[in-house]
């Protein structure tokens, strides 16, 4: 249960990640 919680997380987590490099080009914001 918990471990699929966490693969969703990851998932919306990469995939929001990739909207906002390709839509607003912040790459040195996202960078840690």
């Amino acid at each position: 249960m918990l471990l699929s919680v966490l693969m969703v997380l990851r998932l919306l987590f990469e995939v929001a990640r990739a909207i906002l490099v390709d839509g607003a080009s912040f790459p040195e914001v996202l960078s840690p």
